[in-house]
């Protein structure tokens, strides 16, 4: 766990963490089930590179969200987010800069299929 803010840190990868690029971004996943009262559960990480790793929510083993970071510095002075997903569970990312303390955030809302999310995420460097 930790707060918000500052910078510095660096992220630690476990079941429910991603920690892309030599840890300087961390990644989680909630998801709510349709459950009644709704409630959001942290979904499994699996690291797939230094750039790119999924969450599987409630069936283990099945891929559900894909996030992929990109670097755009030397370009456009951005690191990009691509996130995608494969249910229609209601889903929120939420991946920490640590070297910046900043956060993005995106969802996905239960019952709707995914578009695809690119988005400029953090800027550099």
């Amino acid at each position: 766990g930790g707060g918000g803010g500052g910078g510095g840190g660096t992220c630690t990868p476990n079941g429910t963490t991603l920690c892309l690029f030599s840890n300087r971004f961390q990644v989680t996943a909630q998801y709510d089930t349709y459950g009644s009262p709704s409630t959001f559960v942290n979904a499994a990480a699996t690291s797939f590179s230094d750039n790119t790793g999924f969450f599987t929510t409630v069936t283990a083993g099945n891929v559900d969200v894909v996030v992929k970071l990109v670097n755009f510095c030397s370009s456009n002075n951005s690191w990009s987010a691509y996130i995608g997903g494969t249910t229609d569970l209601g889903v929120k990312i939420t991946i920490t800069d640590t070297n910046t303390g900043r956060v993005y955030t995106a969802a996905n809302s239960l019952g709707t299929g995914w578009d695809l999310i690119r988005q400029v995420a953090f800027s550099c460097p």
